[in-house]
């Protein structure tokens, strides 16, 4: 049987239907209308209505404290078992929410406040809960009944960005259910194509994330037999931590499913005589690291670790499982946090990422290194994560190589406020100065020292047309930007507008302005690869002409990482009119195609693991802003201007840097805003469906290898939907 609401949508749409009658094109409007009532009905039978709203917060209605919480401005704080907001004025029949929150200040990291809507005394379905954005949409019963918005129990705080309820017609009820159904179809698509592996929903990903880690194996290995593979050392740094904690370490230890280990617990003083170390002859005590180190001088590997972390029972078989092959200096591993109900949150990390890691830590303080650099690692528990950094400034082409196992339980995250004091001392500038790292969000804002001079870089814009936008990207990059010594090349395919002719005359006026004319055919590649070579400058900066400077210091940001002699290339974080983010980097494995990952992300919202607002490396980035150092550009053969004359070009040029040993780094700090496709629109034609096909073909056929599991997040994390989630 259809719900109240499935009897309704099948009523509107009728009633629409009769209303097409008399349309000439009646025929096609009957076939959509019933296209639609055949989803809304199938929908109406799959999902229950009740669990489509979250919660309701307000457009034209008030919201009022009740009982047990307080509102200051956007935060609403819960005090008492039952806090909840009565909603005044509220709406009667289908509305939209769209909502954006997250958790208040203060809170845990990884709390997810949630909230649940009430009529009346009945609860409107299942808690909606934190730090997402998006659409919720709801019919409100015309009877008269309290509506309140209830808070989960307890003292929190939650944050709410921006509200709006807005009222809506059965049409357009029924198109946004339309919408959601294919989202939903996709989902279960995906889920069926994943059915031999855990469910790719996070929240259930997670509940049965301690039952997989249990079972799971790196393929090809087995427990060793003794005198047979890696011999491992581990160091249990004992200071500060409970009986309870250094207890559960050894148990930890001596559960390991791989034979070949020694253990060695760093106690300063005398160790206390209850600590259970004297069962096992593998296990012994010393009182400082270094005296440990000697004593595990058999080890092939050492793992320093802090008492409250543990080792995953199957933590040495997996390290054992990416030791061989080309040499290595530290390996680092997957890690996560367990609940008390022993519910787990993962924090699957990527293949080596030195920028990621002066911005998180992400290693964190337990890793494997080699004994023989083992010695730069700090002994107290605190530091262990700065051992990473120690490592760096050793060995500056240090090999790392990523587990990509969950291997260590409860490990404390890096603190990011002496992270960011780490971080000052590894680059060699003074804490609290101008250049000093600083925490922003859920990373340290660092930058590399000045070079001794700024040198000359040059923009390259391909146009056509569209004299509005080429004057406010033109007028951003000449006058808004704060950079020594730039110079803007102009690349025109074509241009037939008097008012674009006028503008460009206007600009080669500044002598800082060249033109260059390209009458062919579209081409970008062709365009870019034109002004690159007519420029002099030592770094090209590849710009849009549908962007707008948003800070005055974007160049120089890009600058001082195209000019790392690591580096290949530089993106920056483009945001959509409206805010939101355009391009925070590109995937390379998304469903087997590059795509733009975090797109529409909230830009105060990190993201997975808050990478949405770290410096790090990626696989790609967008040529809408790219920098790069020209001789490189030119080096590397520029963009392809043969097979991906339109798309790709850029995701092709980024890997063939990768191919030549250069990064592609992603900076959140170097911002504009980007209309993307505003200066030519959205090309359907069939030659342009046709010349797509083919590029994705080829791009498929160039680098099929490279975009099946992208490095920048590890085989755990999928992004066919542009967002990480867990596999």
């Amino acid at each position: 049987m259809l719900s109240r609401a499935g009897r309704l949508a099948v009523r509107g749409i009728r009633r629409a239907y009769r209303h097409c009658a008399d349309s000439p094109s009646r025929t096609v409007r009957r076939l959509g209308l019933s296209a639609i009532l055949a989803l809304v009905v199938a929908r109406d039978l799959l999902i229950d209505p009740g669990q489509i709203l979250r919660i309701v917060i307000a457009g034209r209605c008030a919201a009022r404290p009740d009982t047990d919480v307080r509102i200051a401005g956007d935060l609403w704080i819960a005090r008492g078992p039952s806090p909840r907001i009565l909603v005044v004025g509220r709406r009667v029949g289908w509305v939209i929410l769209r909502a954006d929150w997250a958790a208040g200040p203060g809170e845990t990291p990884g709390f997810e406040p949630p909230l649940d809507l009430m009529v009346g005394r009945r609860d409107r379905g299942a808690a909606w809960h934190g730090g997402h954005s998006g659409a919720q949409l709801y019919r409100l019963p015309h009877r008269p009944a309290p509506l309140w918005i209830a808070l989960a129990p307890g003292d929190h705080a939650v944050r709410l960005r921006a509200w709006r309820l807005a009222p809506v017609s059965i049409i357009g009820a029924a198109a946004f259910l339309l919408r959601r159904l294919r989202r939903d179809l996709a989902d279960t698509i995906d889920a069926l194509w994943h059915a031999d592996g855990p469910d790719i929903d996070d929240a259930a990903a997670h509940r049965h994330w301690p039952a997989a880690c249990a079972v799971a194996k790196p393929v090809g290995q087995r427990p060793s037999a003794r005198g047979a593979g890696p011999h491992f050392g581990v160091l249990i740094l004992a200071i500060g931590a409970t009986f309870a904690q250094v207890a559960a370490a050894l148990d930890a230890v001596r559960g390991q499913t791989w034979l070949r280990w020694s253990c060695v617990l760093v106690v300063p003083g005398q160790p206390a005589p209850a600590y259970p170390v004297t069962a096992d002859p593998r296990i012994r005590v010393a009182q400082d690291a270094a005296s440990a180190r000697a004593m595990l001088d058999q080890a092939d590997w050492l793992i320093h670790q802090p008492a409250s972390a543990r080792l995953h029972p199957l933590a040495l078989q997996r390290l054992a499982a990416v030791t061989g092959g080309d040499a290595c200096d530290l390996i680092s591993m997957d890690q996560d946090r367990l609940g008390p109900d022993g519910r787990a949150t993962p924090w699957f990390k990527p293949d080596w990422n030195p920028e990621l890691q002066l911005s998180q830590g992400y290693v964190g303080p337990v890793y494997a290194v080699r004994p023989a650099l083992a010695a730069v690692v700090p002994a107290g528990p605190g530091r262990l994560a700065e051992g990473v950094l120690q490592l760096m400034a050793a060995e500056p082409g240090l090999r790392v190589r990523h587990a990509p196992w969950i291997c260590v339980h409860d490990a404390a995250p890096v603190s990011l406020g002496d992270w960011a004091v780490a971080v000052a001392r590894y680059l060699g500038v003074a804490d609290g100065g101008p250049a000093s790292p600083a925490v922003c969000g859920p990373a340290v804002r660092w930058a590399w020292p000045d070079p001794p001079g700024w040198p000359r870089v040059t923009v390259v814009v391909p146009t056509r047309d569209r004299a509005d936008l080429l004057a406010r990207c033109a007028g951003g990059v000449l006058q808004q930007t704060a950079y020594p010594d730039l110079q803007l090349v102009l690349v025109d395919n074509g241009s037939q507008e008097a008012e674009t002719g006028r503008l460009l005359a206007r600009l080669t006026a500044d002598e800082r302005v060249r033109l260059v004319r390209d009458d062919g055919p579209f081409n970008f590649s062709r365009l870019v690869n034109r002004g690159v070579a007519a420029g002099d400058g030592e770094v090209a900066v590849l710009l849009n002409n549908d962007t707008a400077i948003r800070r005055p210091d974007w160049l120089v940001e890009l600058v001082r990482f195209a000019l790392r002699p690591e580096v290949g290339a530089v993106g920056a974080r483009l945001l959509y009119a409206n805010g939101r983010v355009q391009h925070a980097g590109v995937t390379l494995a998304m469903a087997g195609l590059p795509g733009h990952v975090n797109k529409r992300l909230h830009p105060a919202d990190g993201g997975r693991d808050g990478r949405a607002r770290a410096i790090q490396r990626l696989g790609a980035v967008t040529a809408a802003c790219m920098a790069v150092r020209r001789d490189v550009y030119l080096a590397t053969g520029g963009f392809d201007q043969v097979n991906l004359p339109v798309a790709y070009n850029d995701v092709d040029f980024c890997l063939r840097l990768g191919e030549a040993g250069l990064a592609v780094v992603w900076t959140p700090y170097a911002e504009l805003f980007h209309l993307e496709a505003a200066s030519r629109g959205r090309d359907r034609s069939p030659a342009r469906r046709a010349q797509a096909a083919a590029e994705r073909a080829y791009l498929q056929r160039r680098w099929g290898a490279r975009l099946v599991v992208d490095p920048a997040f590890g085989p755990n994390l999928s992004l066919d939907d542009g967002e990480p989630r867990i596999v």
